[in-house]
């Protein structure tokens, strides 16, 4: 859960800042396909500062032409 919080947190953060980007959050035509959580099938890694990084592919959480996302969890998060 609060993984999954940070992510809404940092797209609701990425798309105040700048107009261009748009992520799956309310979009009432989607539905359910909006974003609500990760999952056991949600691929991540960890970056070479350490930190957890959750990827998600093209087109899963916004628009196929943002490409991949990826979103870097503060440490507070995970440890």
């Amino acid at each position: 859960t609060a993984i999954s919080n940070e992510i809404k947190r940092q797209m609701e953060e990425a798309m105040k800042t700048d107009s261009s980007k748009s992520y799956w959050l309310h979009d009432e035509d989607l539905g359910g396909e909006n974003f609500s959580s990760i999952t056991n099938s949600s691929q991540f890694y960890i970056n070479a500062d350490g930190r957890l990084v959750i990827v998600f592919a093209e087109g899963e959480v916004a628009p196929m032409f943002m490409g991949e996302q990826e979103f870097v969890m503060p440490e507070s998060i995970w440890k």
